[in-house]
């Protein structure tokens, strides 16, 4: 069998196409809403979970009315589940991002609060959607790490991307 008749370059081409359909079937599956950067990090838990955190991560946006300064505070949490504390990220010297795992100085399970959305006409719309009852246990928002750069200005290292999610039972 010749090179050019070998499964290879089929294998390939079903790749491709397999690959173009995943990205179609997601690409309809949610739409890209928003990204920023969480706000006022350093005043709050993003230090006591920063060896948990990597892009990609899982987030949750919770409204906050109590908070003074901001009248329109959408809180940026962080879950640590039992799962997350026996593994952390590690940047290998070649630049790429690595989930070690082994047990580490835990901090408890539960909820910790990043910081908030960053200040932009975005926030107060993602305020009023939350405020309308939507919420992550609905799976209207996908929110997710989208960047991180430890050497940034506080109010710049830890960026979060934000999608709407498809309805499930819409045809």
């Amino acid at each position: 069998m010749s090179g050019n008749e070998s499964g290879n370059c089929k294998q390939t081409d079903v790749s491709r196409t397999s690959y173009a359909s995943y990205a179609e079937q997601r690409r309809h599956a949610r739409k890209f809403y928003h990204e920023f950067y969480v706000a006022d990090r350093q005043y709050y838990d993003a230090d006591l979970v920063w060896r948990y955190l990597f892009v990609g991560a899982p987030v949750r946006l919770e409204r906050d009315e109590t908070n003074t300064e901001r009248p329109h505070a959408v809180a940026v949490l962080f879950e640590v589940t039992k799962e997350i504390q026996n593994q952390s990220v590690s940047i290998s010297e070649d630049g790429d991002w690595a989930i070690q795992k082994h047990v580490l100085p835990s901090v408890e399970s539960g909820s910790y609060l990043l910081g908030y959305v960053s200040s932009s006409p975005r926030e107060e719309d993602l305020a009023d959607i939350l405020e309308l009852g939507w919420d992550d246990d609905q799976a209207f928002f996908n929110c997710r790490i989208s960047g991180i750069e430890e050497d940034a200005a506080a109010d710049q290292q830890i960026k979060v991307g934000v999608w709407i999610e498809r309805k499930k039972n819409t045809k």
